[in-house]
């Protein structure tokens, strides 16, 4: 992912995996060194807390599912009698109108059997918050705010506090390799209207107790087309 976003100091923001922190903190040092940036912040995932994008089409703005939480240590697929190509298929439903009757169809299974199966795999936290996925931006919801939080307590308090919150849609506890980056804990918000996107974030800071808090917003996407 690569966005233009309205932070006062970083204007640029990249998504990048690499093989370690090492690769990730040349690949910044490089890329920052090509195109002449000032001054630049790695930002290291250290956990996600929730990742549900859904979306309350009578409110204007996001709303995560009831199984948006992420374990930290859900049990191996295997454990559960899933196979890897089985999960996938759940992962990625066809649009028909029987989409788990076509899934059981191709794996040799029992409809209901998978059916019933289902649950299971999202209450143990091995299948992700089901639901359909919608371009959020086509719906109408074209402003996304990031807000990143201080902790007046523990960073890991203050993620699990803005997981609880409903609309949030990613939570994500990161490191900095800048010791006056003061933001450990992000959440994203979608809405139809700026202000909306504001008065949930200043909902958010003071029921998770934040220090302070920063709305970041995203004003153009560098690499559209990007499956996300």
């Amino acid at each position: 992912h690569a966005y233009v976003r309205d932070d006062p100091d970083y204007s640029v923001w990249l998504v990048v995996k690499r093989g370690s922190m090492d690769e990730i903190k040349r690949f910044a040092e490089e890329i920052s060194r090509r195109v002449g940036a000032r001054d630049y912040v790695v930002l290291s995932s250290i956990r996600t807390y929730k990742l549900s994008v859904k979306f309350d089409l009578e409110r204007g703005i996001s709303r995560s599912g009831p199984y948006a939480a992420i374990r930290p240590d859900p049990p191996r697929p295997e454990s559960l009698g899933v196979t890897a190509g089985l999960l996938r298929s759940l992962s990625r439903l066809p649009l028909s109108p029987m989409p788990y009757r076509e899934v059981a169809a191709k794996h040799g299974l029992p409809e209901d059997a998978l059916v019933s199966l289902v649950p299971r795999l999202v209450e143990a936290g091995v299948l992700a918050d089901p639901g359909a996925a919608i371009d959020g931006e086509s719906a109408g919801f074209r402003f996304n705010g990031m807000v990143v939080m201080e902790p007046s307590g523990s960073p890991e308090e203050l993620c699990r506090a803005a997981a609880g919150f409903p609309y949030s849609t990613h939570v994500v506890l990161r490191g900095s390799n800048r010791p006056s980056w003061r933001y450990p804990c992000y959440a994203m918000i979608h809405a139809v209207r700026r202000e909306t996107v504001e008065e949930a974030a200043e909902e958010l800071s003071r029921l998770a107790r934040a220090r302070s808090y920063r709305v970041i917003f995203s004003l153009g996407n560098l690499k559209p087309g990007v499956t996300r």
